[in-house]
Order: structure tokens, then sequence, then C-alpha cells
């Protein structure tokens, strides 16, 4: 209904007219309003509308078989050998780290190890010298046994006296003694110089490996996306120097709260975008669910491939995804500012205001699915 009224210089008793039938229709207006909100409020029909129901998601794009590099020394970067975006083989050298304690360590082990081989070689001097001891104990031995034959013979013909036999024969067995025990020194030490050179050697070997591990070797083939440190850098041993990883496949690293974590599958489409590939939106699909979450950020990670394999290869670039959990062509949904806390609804009935409770299925951001409890017919007002 549209009132017009027109305002003319009439006489004063018209003027009092007119603003007194200006009033009641004001007035009228604002009861018949009042009324009318009070006895039709909001209210919609519920519809059939296509629904789509996702989780959000945010995370990485990252290369395939991405691993840190890191160092096996304390020392300082003298030169680097591979650079971002260089291609690598698996053993290829990235950088080499100078450490002075490791070469200090390095020409140590070397010089006890060729001591160790001098001291159990064939020409050993300290061999040797055990051997010159245990001739003379030999050639003592053989003195001191032919005595003592003499000395037997000397006896059976009552020649010599029971005290000098015995003497005699003391010394034999002195002499045979310390001649075993040369012998057996000897062995023991041949055993020990032996084993010092292993040992040395091992010693050597392992300073030789930390004294290599300045030299800092790629995993496995790949691409280098980054290189953390630069010539003439200090570097400390497990400092992470390099990223390297896959030059032709990346996955995304999504991260999902922990309310949502029952909801993803193996196997789910996956909707997302990320600046560096521009305004485009791409298809991944979920191919990893991790069952641990993270404390600090409350969230559980998921791995999803894209489906475009042609993508750029990058590595660190943020996405933001929505992975599908469903949805349905064909499904009778109301907006979701008609649903209250506890799936309720609000209808009329015998022209009373009614809250009644009604199952639902799938939600957007938009519309919640109807499963029971409505029909097309039904209508359902604001809460």
């Amino acid at each position: 209904i549209k009132t017009r009224i027109t305002l003319r210089k009439p006489n004063s008793m018209k003027v009092k007219s007119g603003g007194y039938s200006l009033l009641v229709f004001s007035l009228f207006s604002s009861v018949f309003f009042i009324h009318s909100c009070k006895k039709k409020p909001d209210s919609v029909f519920p519809s059939e509308k296509s629904i789509t129901q996702a989780v959000y998601a945010s995370g990485l794009i990252t290369p395939f078989d991405e691993y840190l590099v890191y160092a096996q020394s304390d020392g300082i970067v003298i030169d680097i050998l591979h650079h971002e975006g260089d291609s690598v083989k698996a053993g290829e050298c990235l950088l080499k780290i100078r450490s002075l304690v490791q070469d200090a360590k390095a020409r140590g082990a070397r010089a006890a190890l060729n001591l160790a081989e001098v001291n159990a070689g064939e020409d050993s001097p300290v061999i040797s010298e055990a051997l010159s001891m245990w001739q003379s104990l030999r050639n003592k031995f053989l003195l001191d046994s032919l005595n003592f034959v003499r000395f037997t013979n000397l006896k059976k013909e009552n020649s010599i006296s029971q005290i000098d036999y015995e003497r005699a024969e003391l010394q034999y067995k002195n002499s045979r003694n310390d001649l075993r025990s040369s012998k057996a020194k000897i062995d023991r030490l041949k055993l020990q110089l032996n084993t010092e050179r292993e040992q040395a050697a091992a010693l050597n070997t392992g300073v030789e490996d930390e004294l290599g591990n300045t030299s800092v070797k790629a995993e496995s083939e790949g691409l280098v996306y980054q290189i953390l440190k630069e010539k003439g850098e200090a570097v400390r041993r497990g400092e992470v120097v390099a990223r390297v990883g896959s030059k032709s496949r990346v996955f995304l690293k999504l991260q999902v709260d922990e309310a949502d974590y029952s909801l993803i599958k193996i196997g789910q489409k996956v909707i997302f975008s990320a600046e560096v590939y521009g305004k485009n939106i791409h298809e991944a699909v979920v191919t990893k669910v991790y069952s641990y979450i993270s404390k600090s950020e409350q969230s559980f990670r998921i791995d999803a491939q894209p489906v475009d394999s042609l993508l750029p290869v990058l590595s660190g670039g943020a996405a933001e995804a929505n992975i599908i959990i469903g949805s349905r062509a064909k499904a009778l949904v109301i907006p979701t500012s008609f649903i209250s806390q506890g799936d309720s609804v609000v209808v009329l009935k015998d022209n009373k205001e009614m809250k009644i409770h009604v199952k639902t299925g799938m939600r957007d951001l938009e519309f919640v699915e109807i499963l029971s409890g409505l029909d097309l017919n039904t209508a359902v007002y604001k809460p």
C-alpha cells in the first residue's frame, strides 16, 4: 500500500484536520507493522540444492624426499660447491668445512699409527731389543746346561761335592726359566704391539672419517633448494647447512584441526590454492594421514598429492586447502542461520511457534542438510 500526502496552504481548520489524519495513519501503520512482525517473523522453506562439506587446512608446498643436510663437525666453510637450483647426485659434496681441531687430531692419529706400525713391523726396534735379550739368555742357558751335564757326570764319579752339584743344577734351572720367560715376553710383546697397531689404525680411520665429515655430502639425488651457509661462515656440528629434495614432484604438507581429524580419509579430494602458483585453483588427493598431533599447533599433519604433475617444483610456498569430506547433488537444505544449537528449528504448529529437533547431515558455510524432521512445505522461522 503506497500513501501519498500532498501539503498545500489550506485554512487553519483544514491544516489541523490534515495533521490529525497524518498522525492517526502513522500510529496505525506502526501498530500494524509491529503486529505483523510478531505474527510473521522471517521464515524460509527448505529447498533442494547441491551441498559440499569440506575441512579447511593450511600448510606448505614441499618437494618429495626433501631432507635437511647437517654439518658433522665444527669449523669454517671454506668452499661451496653447489648452490640453490643445482642438481646433485648421491655422495656429491655440497660444501667443505675446515676444522683446526680435526686437522690436529688427524695429524696425531697418523703419527700414532706410524709409530705403531714401526713397533709391530719386522724391523721393530722394540722386538729386536727383546730378541737380543732372549739370545743372551739362550747363550747363558746353553752354557749352564753344558756345565750342569759336566757336573752331573762328575757327581757320578764322586769327583765334586754335593753343594757344587746342586749349585750347577740351580744355575741351569734358573737359566732355563729365564729363557722361557723371555720367549713368553716376546710373544706378549708382539701381541701387544699388533693390538696397538690395530687400535691406532682404527683411531686413525675414525679421525679420517671425522675429517671426511668436513665434506658435507648429499645423501641422495635431487635438487638443492637452499644453502644456509656462506663461505667463511662458522659452522657447528649438527647444524643444518642445506636443504635437498626431489626435482620433479611436490606434495602438500597440511595441518588440520584436531576436531576435524576423524573426518579425514586417504583418497579424499582436496581443492587448494597457493600464491606461488597464481590465482588458479588446483586439485589434490589425500595420500597420508598422520596419527601424531603437534602439541605446539594442536593440529594433525595430512599429506596430499597434487593431480597436476606439471606444477612447478618449489619448497616452502604457503597453501590453503579444503578437503572434501562429502557432497550431495540434491539435498534438502536450510540456511545455517535458521538452525539452533542442538540441531533444532522453529516451526509454526497450531498457530504457535514450536521448537523441534531435526536430523542434520552435511554443512557448508551457508546451508545445512536436513535428513529428517522437515519437508519442502514446512516453513522454518529464524530463532
